[in-house]
């Protein structure tokens, strides 16, 4: 279903939020045609109930995403993982971690993370700084 056929079935524009949500549920619903799925959306569709519910699991599919980041980076198979994952640690102070900043140094390279956070604009902390003064002498 397009999301223009959707919004004419609702009889109104709908959002892409909306009908991605919308398209989601129709592609699990099996052999329902578009209008009897539409039918059944509309009675769902503006429940608080199911509201809140998409906002839980929003959050959750957040979270999840932050925590497969964090599973790829621990078992070493991303590189690129492990750099986004101190990203998140530069911006969120609450989750930074020597131990964790050291695992990543462990895995991708103290140089190579000098070098990333030196091309990004990210502030070089007294590990980095030590790191400096011995291999550039």
């Amino acid at each position: 279903m397009t999301h223009a056929e959707f919004n004419e079935l609702m009889g109104h524009t709908t959002t892409t939020e909306d009908f991605d949500y919308a398209n989601f549920l129709y592609m699990k619903a099996g052999e329902m045609t578009k209008q009897e799925f539409v039918k059944e959306f509309k009675k769902i569709g503006a429940s608080p109930l199911v509201k809140e519910w998409r906002e839980e699991m929003s959050q959750m599919s957040r979270k999840n995403y932050e925590d497969e980041l964090l599973i790829h980076c621990l078992e070493g198979k991303h590189r690129t993982d492990m750099l986004n994952l101190l990203n998140i640690m530069e911006e969120n102070p609450h989750s930074y971690s020597v131990d964790m900043y050291n695992y990543i140094i462990g895995k991708v390279g103290h140089k190579e993370v000098i070098c990333y956070k030196i091309s990004r604009s990210l502030d070089l902390n007294n590990i980095d700084l030590a790191y400096i003064e011995k291999n550039l002498h």
